[in-house]
């Protein structure tokens, strides 16, 4: 999976910066630190290709953008069907559109 995201990453036309959500904390430390290693292997492959990235926490974009820090899966997702359509597969397409929309906007 590393190894294909580097490989993408090389091929997106990323002009000036990118955001990634931080890492959240579930109640499975396995998991909470499978998030984490991925949250900083985006990171370091963005540093290494030179753009400028920011962490973001889950709950100051949903605020920015959504409305409501807490906002859930639903919520985002029909903010995101509104405002591009029905392009989303999957949820996490849609929380990854949004978080663009955050550091677009942050501008």
């Amino acid at each position: 999976m590393t190894k294909e995201f580097s490989e993408e990453l090389s091929t997106i036309d990323i002009i000036d910066s990118a955001a990634i959500e931080a890492a959240i904390f579930i109640q499975n430390p396995k998991t909470t630190i499978a998030i984490a290693n991925v949250v900083g292997a985006v990171w370091a492959f963005l540093l290494k290709e030179d753009i400028s990235t920011i962490i973001i926490d889950n709950r100051q974009w949903k605020k920015n953008i959504v409305g409501k820090g807490n906002a859930k899966k639903t919520d985002i997702k029909r903010f995101a069907e509104e405002k591009w359509g029905d392009k989303f597969p999957e949820q996490d397409y849609a929380d990854a559109a949004c978080i663009a929309l955050w550091n677009k906007r942050r501008f």
